[in-house]
């Protein structure tokens, strides 16, 4: 057999219940499995924006775990979900979670208000093995939540396919943001009215609204590159 001289494409098994964009789909319902992180002060907005990621999704998630210090002690925010949710107050090893060929069911973990700068080597490295490996190989969509940009981990952010900005109350940092993001972050918040609202920044492939204001405002850009309006 003469194979051809181009890269044939295989199918990944463990991939196959990735979802992907289509038409009339809603603008907050990301195509699973996503990896988004939320950075922004205090009282922001950040579980609301969780929220209402959650419940736009379409089929929605047969399993959903809370990651917080405290465990479900250390919050009420995430009340309203009802008593499935899970809570957990460590980040779990990758075994924590089944293999597709095990039937893993659709989940979503969301990590907030960790000090992610501070967790131990061995958290770290659960972090990490979640956001790089078990997202994408088991079923696992991450929303993860923090006040500090920079406070997450490198991995972190070059995984996330959406990050969600409020404005930060240091500004010092902005330039260092928008060069990791690929965004001027600066004349994006000019778009802000009040400390709610957000940028949200959309990488996932053929998304129809790369770039928004609080996750439905679609934001153009002029022939010189600048911000437009949010439409």
């Amino acid at each position: 057999m003469t194979l051809p001289q181009k890269i044939i494409p295989f199918k990944n098994s463990d991939k196959k219940w990735h979802e992907s964009w289509t038409e009339g789909r809603d603008l907050l319902d990301f195509p699973h499995p996503y990896r988004i992180t939320m950075t922004g002060p205090p009282n922001s907005g950040k579980s609301t924006a969780v929220m209402n990621v959650l419940l736009r999704s379409n089929p929605m998630f047969e399993r959903v775990i809370v990651i917080y210090p405290g465990g479900q002690q250390g919050t009420s925010e995430y009340d309203t979900l009802g008593e499935g949710v899970e809570y957990l107050m460590e980040i779990p090893e990758p075994d924590f979670f089944p293999a597709v060929k095990n039937k893993a069911s659709k989940t979503l973990v969301i990590v907030d208000d960790f000090e992610l700068k501070e967790i131990g080597r061995k958290q770290r490295a659960n972090l990490d093995r979640l956001i790089g490996h078990v997202s994408t190989h088991r079923n696992v969509s991450v929303m993860l939540c923090a006040q500090e940009y920079f406070n997450v981990p490198t991995i972190a952010r070059r995984c996330s396919n959406v990050q969600v900005f409020w404005k930060p109350r240091d500004m010092r940092n902005l330039g260092q943001m928008s060069q990791r993001v690929g965004q001027d972050l600066e004349e994006l918040f000019k778009l802000c009215q009040s400390q709610k609202d957000s940028i949200w920044v959309d990488l996932t492939s053929r998304s129809p609204a790369p770039l928004r204001l609080n996750g439905y405002s679609i934001i153009s850009r002029t022939e010189d590159n600048a911000v437009g309006e949010a439409q």
